[in-house]
């Protein structure tokens, strides 16, 4: 039986071979999304740890005697380059010996700037010369995959001297034990991450066993001839299991031939915003393995799956019955899912967190496969109606076609429709969970500040006070920058809050604040949020005043204090800057301060600012995952489309050659893919949205409904749906000229 299945696999001449490729690359195509969803978990966590060792290397004591790089990656990262967010870690090296800074081939000397492949990119770039100012040195060097997060990050390693690392970490060794998992947000990130994979995973092994149903009523009438032959009816199921497991097979060795292929250039695109080195994409060895054995076994039950309906006899293939119209009893097994997933909310923190994962996962997958369930019932109430309101040959034909065959036709879109479902739970989910994240973040309406052209402001630390002279004088001679005003914190006690205040001239704060102030003799200015009177009185440094006046509301500080008022402090860590407003003496104002070895922040109008010190993992991992299913979803209509005019391809002929208009006929292709498309879309759409309204009930979180987002996500999938049509009418012109009856 092995051998007459490969027979059969590989014999049937040019159609023969062209179905077998069909089915082959389908399930290729199906193989690389499973591989690449299985090793997006491992690159995750291999990238979040090479970032937690980079942030909290292992130090050692200040007592010891061995050579130790010291090591500073608490760099704010509001700075930017190029609109990217930038990170800058300060290393330098105690003696000779000193272990090699991560992903560096040597320590750096003093002026010397390490950065890696994507920033060298940047600063070879047109404007690669304004941002080398960014760095108070020379680019002299590289960075290598252990200090980075993925190949798109944009990391610079500054060489110091040891003695302005005196606070930074002492690291003699980089072997570390794993650090504890977080409690914080565990929970949600699992639990994102299972639904992630279910809404991957699921969807594609459907995708797997349609593909391997292609040609499936030619392989039927090879089977009669062998019933005419003297084969039984297990004999035939062997062979048609046999022959399908091989097709499976050869698929599932090309796709992971193929997605090694891909995996080489996984540094050169991304997804979503999402770029990996190819070594992280490396899914476990079983993983890969369950994938190649159950892909031929996958293959063999949809092929005797398909024959489930069908006799086999020597006078041909016959159906047992007559295909019932589905009912509405298929929605039971969509409804008991969603139950049992409002279930498992319902009791919650009881079933324990392993416990609530598993009772999510399972009813999430189950209203997966409840939609594949219901699908045909909702495409069979639907032909009913298109047949009634036919006005031409093409809508009748389609109307008919899919009240005789309604699973079918929801075949051809289940894998768009299950797309659908997925991208609509990610799009509810994030801002529902980015509303709840910062809900106590809000802030009664006000006037936003109107911007200064830069600030600075850093830590002592313990340094000497001639650290911050020195870095205030370098701040003022740079060119670019015509004025630096110290400022420093100022207690409102009646507000219950400190500001920031600024001291100087009234003419100088009004040119370095850009706004009208009313120029006074005694007092300070205040804004109106401090909550004080004009004539209260104030201490500042110890010193004794009054409010004289209000700053206006669009003021970016909380007080302007006059010289002849309250003297400057001595030794100010904080200045706010009136500069030429341009990106290169943005980036020597970062450089100067970066040059300090004092830790700090510095903000400006120029666009080198990041307002966004990380960016959530939640999100780009909900963003890839619905990149892979809308993926999935064109290859799934693809295939489908591909099967439906290769399976009727006699009929279409017949009509062709009966005198039907081809355009009636393309008409009627047309209308069973996008009928069926829009209109469970918008059903999935719908489910997707109670769905994840349950979901969210877990945390408390109320739903937030991006109605906006999930009208764009429908108009792209019908747009999918007619691209995939419109490539498929060569193919359908092909199929209907009356030739091909000579060979049917």
């Amino acid at each position: 039986m092995i051998a007459l299945s490969l027979s059969l696999l590989l014999g049937g001449g040019r159609r023969g071979l062209a179905r077998l490729l069909l089915v082959v690359a389908g399930v290729a195509v199906g193989v690389v999304f499973l591989l690449g969803a299985l090793a997006i978990g491992p690159a995750r966590d291999l990238q979040d740890a090479r970032v937690s060792l980079r942030q909290g290397p292992p130090g050692a004591p200040p007592s010891t005697t061995r050579p130790a790089v010291l090591w500073d990656a608490s760099r704010s990262s509001f700075g930017a380059i190029g609109g990217r967010p930038l990170a800058v870690i300060e290393v330098a090296a105690t003696g000779p010996g000193a272990p090699l800074p991560l992903g560096a081939s040597r320590v750096p000397a003093p002026g010397e700037v390490f950065v890696s492949p994507a920033l060298r990119r940047l600063l070879d770039s047109p404007r690669g010369r304004v941002y080398r100012l960014r760095f108070p040195g020379r680019v002299d060097g590289a960075l290598g995959r252990a200090v980075l997060h993925d190949p798109t990050e944009l990391v610079a390693m500054v060489g110091m001297p040891p003695a302005r690392l005196g606070d930074a970490t002492r690291v003699t060794s980089w072997s570390a034990p794993a650090p504890e998992p977080s409690n914080g947000s565990s929970f949600d990130r699992r639990l994102v991450y299972l639904l992630a994979a279910l809404g991957v995973l699921i969807p594609t092994g459907v995708f797997i066993a349609a593909s391997t149903r292609i040609g499936a009523s030619t392989r039927e009438r090879r089977f009669a001839a062998l019933r005419l032959a003297g084969a039984t009816p297990q004999q035939v199921a062997t062979a048609a299991a046999l022959e399908a497991a091989a097709a499976g097979l050869l698929g599932g060795v090309l796709g992971l031939v193929a997605a090694l292929a891909l995996r080489t250039q996984a540094a050169r695109f991304g997804i979503a915003g999402y770029a990996a080195f190819p070594a992280d994409l490396s899914p476990p060895l079983w993983q890969v393995a369950t994938v190649l054995v159950a892909t031929p076994v996958l293959a063999a039950a949809a092929a005797l799956g398909s024959m489930r309906r069908v006799v086999v006899t020597p006078l041909g293939v016959q159906r047992r019955r007559r295909p019932r119209t589905p009912s509405a009893r298929r929605l039971i097994p969509l409804v008991l899912s969603w139950a049992e997933l409002a279930l498992a909310v319902h009791i919650g923190d009881g079933l324990g967190p392993d416990g609530k994962l598993v009772a999510l996962g399972a009813g999430f997958s189950g209203v997966i496969l409840g939609i594949v369930i219901a699908g045909p019932w909702l495409v069979g109430a639907l032909a009913a109606s298109i047949a009634r309101a036919a006005r031409g040959a093409g809508t009748l034909i389609a109307g008919r076609r899919l009240q005789a065959s309604p699973g079918t036709a929801f075949r051809a879109v289940g894998g768009a429709v299950l797309g659908v479902f997925a991208a609509t739970a990610v799009l509810v989910y994030l801002p529902s969970h980015d509303r709840w994240a910062t809900r106590g973040d809000r802030v009664a309406a006000h006037v936003a500040p109107r911007p200064v052209d830069a600030t600075v402001a850093v830590y002592r630390n313990g340094a000497p006070p001639s650290r911050t002279d020195l870095l205030a004088a370098r701040l003022a001679a740079i060119p670019g920058v015509h004025m630096v005003l110290p400022a420093m914190p100022v207690h409102f006690r009646r507000a219950g809050f400190d500001a920031n205040g600024v001291f100087g001239a009234c003419a100088d704060a009004r040119r370095v604040l850009h706004v009208a102030l009313g120029c006074l003799r005694h007092g300070v200015l205040v804004t109106r949020a401090t909550q004080l009177e004009i004539g209260d009185p104030l201490r500042i440094r110890g010193i004794r005043t009054t409010v004289a006046g209000y700053l206006p509301d669009d003021a970016a500080v909380s007080a302007v204090i006059p010289p002849g008022v309250v003297s400057a402090p001595p030794h100010p860590t904080s200045w706010v800057l009136e500069t030429d407003g341009s990106l290169a003496t943005a980036q020597r104002v970062r450089a100067a301060q970066t040059a300090s070895g004092l830790l700090g922040d510095v903000e400006t109008t120029a666009p080198d600012t990041f307002s966004i010190t990380t960016e959530d993992p939640l999100r780009r991992q909900a963003e890839l995952a619905v990149a892979l299913m809308l993926s999935i979803a064109g290859c799934s209509l693809v295939v489908m489309m591909i099967e439906g005019i290769v399976e009727r391809r006699r009929e279409l002929a017949m009509l062709a050659a009966a005198g039907t208009d081809p355009r009636a006929l393309r008409t009627s292709v047309a209308l069973e893919i996008l009928i069926p498309l829009a209109v469970a879309s918008v059903a999935s759409c719908t489910v997707g949205v109670i769905v994840t309204a349950t979901l969210l009930r877990v945390r408390g979180i109320d739903l937030v409904v991006p109605w906006a987002d999930l009208g764009q996500l429908l108009a792209a999938t019908a747009v999918v749906g007619a691209a995939v049509l419109a490539a498929g009418l060569p193919m359908l012109s092909r199929v209907i000229r009356p030739d091909n009856l000579r060979t049917e």
